[in-house]
């Protein structure tokens, strides 16, 4: 049976929804406030995954990608 803790969970949801964010804010498809809406969100997601993640005893990709996802967020969704 495969196991899935809460950390992958949080940590997997976040980075596709940062490329989600990324794919729809490259061209200003839509407003600058929902890009920020979206960097927010999903890096929250990833933040509280690292913390669970950090917390417990996930696995090192998890905390690795956790740790990462949301300290990059601004700087690769919508390039400013």
């Amino acid at each position: 049976m495969i196991e899935l803790d809460a950390a992958s969970f949080l940590v997997q949801w976040a980075v596709g929804g940062m490329a989600g964010a990324w794919f729809t804010t490259r061209q200003r498809e839509v407003g600058v406030g929902y890009g920020w809406l979206l960097r927010s969100i999903f890096g929250l997601l990833a933040g509280s995954g690292a913390v669970i993640g950090l917390s417990s005893d996930g696995g090192g990709a998890t905390r690795r990608v956790g740790v990462e996802c949301p300290s990059s967020a601004s700087h690769r969704v919508g390039g400013f």
